[in-house]
């Protein structure tokens, strides 16, 4: 499929399309928190549109980790007050963790217990439930509650459903491309002498030179001993959704679409049925309002297919970064990549800023992939 705005079609038809077609390219180029505040004040404008259901946009178990953003849609009688309201774009740490999680495609156990083990998450990040208990609830091996954690542990933020202080601080610096040692050794049995800035202690205890042992303390001093800490403000943060979610099933990659970034509009039924719009002006206004509401709706649907097709074709392409991780990412060229697609690369650049793209290892800005 070629996702090129035919130009020399525009060129034989009336100078109105080209604002049409201006109209797509911004819509394109929209992240999806601009798009909600523009379809927002489309259907304040226009009659003609009203908000879909959102609830056809979810697909599967993603419902539940959506369902705190899902509108509250109201049949009012005034057929202008079908406005949709632009999703506040807040995620707890509980929704955060639970779309990782949900990337990683668990089987339906494991996908139970990580989520009582989520639920049992404090607002610092520090995992509350007892392994043993755990494992007695659900009537599994201790093995398997385990093995569950050690995927939580791999989740943004880093350092998250630790137990305590020491494997909060061990879990971040594991996850580190260059592991320190040394600190590991500090963080795994003289925390209390980094609190009390006792190098020379430590130095005598481990045989590391001081240098080294306080290079080991201001790495240890850097790491976040409160990994929910951004979340359990009082002033809410605005973290982007992604627009695009990958699975990694048994070596099988997966590109799935997050619903709650893509706005839904429809033609309103309830505007044919009670238009007071009549006579051959009420007619003229309304064909227009009709052929604006269609080519909006035209140009959700190209944009959802864009930015879909983009993401399949870096899946494709860079296989081994959804399989083993950052450290196999290998930058696409922008250019091939475009032609591969039969698209523009400048209309490429629009396609990739402000999508965002979740997977096991984080979430990603769609640029990030290219040179």
């Amino acid at each position: 499929m070629e996702y090129n705005f035919d130009f020399s079609h525009v060129r034989s038809q009336k100078l109105l399309l080209i604002p049409q077609l201006k109209q797509a390219i911004e819509i394109l180029e929209m992240n999806s928190g601009e798009l909600f505040q523009y379809i927002e004040n489309q259907l304040e404008t226009n009659p003609v549109l009203e908000g879909a259901p959102d609830e056809a946009a979810l697909a599967g178990s993603y419902a539940d980790v959506y369902t705190a953003y899902t509108n509250d849609y109201e049949n009012d009688s005034q057929i202008n007050d079908h406005v949709i309201e632009a999703p506040e774009r807040i995620l707890s740490l509980k929704q955060h963790l639970l779309l990782q999680f949900e990337a990683l495609c668990p089987d339906k156990t494991s996908y139970s217990i990580g989520e009582f083990l989520i639920d049992n998450t404090d607002e610092n990040g520090y995992l509350k439930a007892d392994i043993a208990e755990t494992a007695a609830f659900f009537n599994v091996p201790e093995t398997l509650v385990l093995d569950v954690l050690e995927e939580l542990q791999s989740l943004d933020p880093p350092g998250i459903c630790a137990r305590d202080l020491k494997e909060c601080l061990l879990i971040q610096l594991k996850q580190m491309e260059r592991q320190d040692f040394d600190a590991m050794l500090v963080v795994d049995g003289y925390l209390n002498a980094v609190a009390d800035d006792d190098a020379q202690y430590v130095a005598g205890a481990t045989g590391l030179t001081i240098n080294r042992v306080r290079e080991a303390f201001k790495k240890v001093k850097s790491l976040e001993p409160i990994p929910g800490r951004e979340y359990c403000s009082n002033v809410p943060i605005n973290r982007a959704l992604p627009d695009i979610m990958v699975r990694d099933t048994r070596g099988d990659i997966h590109v799935i679409y997050n619903g709650e970034a893509f706005p839904n509009v429809c033609i309103s039924e309830a505007f044919a049925v009670k238009s007071s719009l009549d006579g051959e002006e009420g007619g003229v206004k309304l064909r227009d309002l009709l052929s604006r509401a269609v080519w909006l709706i035209k140009c959700l649907e190209q944009r959802e297919d864009i930015i879909f097709a983009i993401a399949q074709k870096i899946c494709e392409c860079r296989r081994e970064f959804f399989r083993e991780g950052p450290k196999a990412l290998k930058l696409i060229d922008k250019r091939s990549f475009a032609a591969s697609l039969c698209m523009h690369e400048s209309l490429l650049d629009k396609a990739l800023a402000g999508k965002y793209l979740q997977c096991r290892w984080g979430m990603y800005e769609l640029k990030s992939f290219f040179k």
